[in-house]
Parts: C-alpha cells; sequence; structure tokens
C-alpha cells in the first residue's frame, strides 16, 4: 500500500510519502505527482521513508520526469522514532510540530495547535488543535473537550470525551473509543 499525504503549509506543500513495497509506490508516485503538477509547475518539499541509493535515484528521475522542484528532502531516520517525552501545557496560540511520537504529559489549550507524521499521546485534556499526517497516526488523549481534530485527509472534526479515549483513521473518517 503506498500513502501519499499532501499538505499546504505557508503556501508550500509537504509530501509526505510511506509505502509497503517500493514497486508499486514507484509506479503510483509517477502517478500521482502527474495528476499534482497537471496543474501547473510543481514545487514541494518531501517526506521520505529510509531508501537504498537506487530507490532515491529513481525517485529524483520521478520527479524531474514530472518537472517537480525539490524544495528540500527530509529523510525519515531510526531515531527520529524514539518516542519525544514533553512535560507541560501548550499553551493558547502556541504551534508545536514533531516528527517523532509524542507523548504530552500536561494538556493542550484551546486555539493552540499541535502537528505531528506520527502518533500522539496526551496525558491531561486536548481542547485545542490536534493535526496528524498520516493515516496511521493515533491520538491517544485522558479526555477531549472541543478538540478539533485532523488525521492525514479527514476534514477536523470537534470531538468530546470525558473518559480517556483513542481517535484513529477508518476510511477517510474518524473514528474515537473510549475506555470503558
Amino acid at each position: 500500500m503506498v500513502y501519499l499525504t499532501v499538505k499546504k503549509i505557508k503556501q508550500q506543500l509537504h509530501i509526505h510519502v510511506r509505502y509497503d513495497s517500493y514497486a508499486e509506490f514507484q509506479e503510483q508516485f509517477a502517478q500521482k505527482l502527474a495528476l499534482l503538477s497537471s496543474k501547473g509547475t510543481l514545487s514541494a518539499f518531501f517526506y521520505l521513508p529510509k531508501m537504498s541509493d537506487k530507490e532515491a535515484l529513481v525517485f529524483l528521475n520521478i520527479c524531474k520526469a514530472e518537472k517537480i522542484t525539490l524544495l528540500g528532502i527530509n529523510p525519515q531516520k531510526r531515531e527520529d522514532l524514539a518516542t519525544r517525552l514533553e512535560e507541560g501545557t501548550v499553551r493558547s496560540g502556541q504551534k508545536v510540530t514533531f516528527s517523532q511520537p509524542l507523548l504530552l504529559f500536561g494538556s493542550i489549550h484551546s486555539s493552540a495547535v499541535v502537528t505531528s507524521s506520527h502518533s500522539v499521546t496526551v496525558m491531561g485534556r486536548v481542547s485545542g488543535v490536534i493535526d496528524l499526517l498520516h493515516r496511521d497516526c493515533v491520538l491517544y488523549a485522558s479526555s477531549l473537550q472541543n478538540a478539533r481534530i485532523r488525521i492525514a485527509d479527514t476534514p477536523y472534526a470537534v470531538l468530546n470525551s470525558l473518559q480517556p479515549c483513542k481517535v484513529y483513521y477508518d476510511s477517510q473518517c474518524l473514528k474515537t473509543v473510549a475506555s470503558e
């Protein structure tokens, strides 16, 4: 399976790539880039899983063939997958981004924004915005109070739960499971 998530952040495209099979990725990636670039010149920042030199050259050749300007590449490194532990509160107006799994001992206040390319666990109340970039990302929270949550290509959903819960992606929808 190939996962290609396209986000526009500050007028720039950020394309997150994940795949189970490189051969499948190679085939689908060229098709998807052709669709994106059909609207004109395309420039993007790419987030890629670890690739061999040969695979990286194929990736670069696909971008060249589709006339994609690379703004940068952020390869996923093994050490990036270690869970980051944070203590404190993400306050209103704060915007933070994480590129590894996060365990937050604190809360996320309303109008605070947390963006992550991995799963997030909040040992506190979430009333702000959580934007998880991939379908396999999950949000675990002690409680949700008018929290605005998006995972991958879902629209933002306003969720509430007085109990600890799990929010996950399922068929372009968010699902919530509360503990009993």
